[in-house]
């Protein structure tokens, strides 16, 4: 190309510099034949300057042309690029999606679980207040069976005092009649032994007052086991339906 411009340059030089000489008959023949061979010449060296131009711009058009198609290719690449970089920009975000949406359901799932350990640990402790009431109702049971047995025995007690009292009533009454039919002599000695008859049964009917008295209270504490035995099991009975109420509702606030 920088060939072209200094021919370019010589061509105008040699255009300036031309005068004609004159003849007789006018310009000088040989030099205006000089002049158009050098015309031609500068003709033929501007053709030769067009063409390399010519050639140089094709070879420029060509090299646009590659350059455009490597861009386009390019861009494809980069826009190939693009859509998948997005794509997998997407599916990160799904990615992301999934694992908060199995944070939250871990989440839920721990509370569940920590719901099921209350759930659990309330029932252990509902186990060991029944393991204690059974404690509880197997010593009341030993004391009521204590308490029967010693009522059972008072009652023998009772029957054999009764008994006796009526020997001694009846051995009292022999004595008294007995004293009737005796004299004189013998009145003041059945007079101490009607005293001491009669302190005998102010004991033995103290004795059995006290007797009655335990009889009543033993009775009293039976009955009252009897009652708390009742209660017991209707609290217990009535605890696994507290606990499930209690239970369902919590399953129903969990569900909504």
């Amino acid at each position: 190309m920088v060939a072209c411009m200094e021919k370019q340059t010589n061509m105008e030089q040699q255009d300036r510099i031309v005068d004609f000489k004159k003849g007789l008959f006018g310009l000088n023949e040989k030099d205006v034949f000089e002049y158009i061979d050098l015309l031609n010449n500068n003709l033929s060296k501007a053709h030769e300057v067009f063409d390399e131009k010519l050639a140089q711009m094709k070879s420029a058009n060509e090299l646009l042309t590659y350059e455009r198609g490597s861009q386009e290719q390019k861009f494809q690449q980069l826009t190939k690029t693009y859509q998948e970089l997005t794509e997998e920009r997407d599916a990160l975000q799904q990615a992301v999606d999934k694992q908060q949406d199995a944070t939250e359901q871990i989440k839920s799932l721990q509370e569940q679980n920590q719901q099921l350990q209350e759930k659990i640990d309330n029932y252990k402790l509902l186990e060991e207040q029944n393991q204690q009431l059974k404690k509880q109702m197997i010593e009341k049971d030993m004391v009521s069976q204590m308490r029967k047995q010693q009522h059972t025995e008072l009652l023998e007690e009772i029957e054999f005092l009764k008994n006796q009292n009526k020997d001694i009533m009846e051995n009292f009454l022999e004595q008294q009649n007995r004293m009737e039919s005796d004299s004189a002599e013998k009145e003041l000695k059945l007079t101490q032994l009607l005293q001491m008859h009669r302190f005998t049964l102010e004991q033995s009917r103290s004795t059995l007052d006290k007797l009655v008295k335990q009889f009543d209270e033993s009775c009293s504490y039976i009955n009252d086991v009897q009652t708390d035995k009742l209660l017991s099991k209707e609290e217990s009975a009535e605890e696994p339906v507290k606990a499930g109420r209690k239970n369902r509702h919590q399953d129903e606030v969990t569900s909504a």
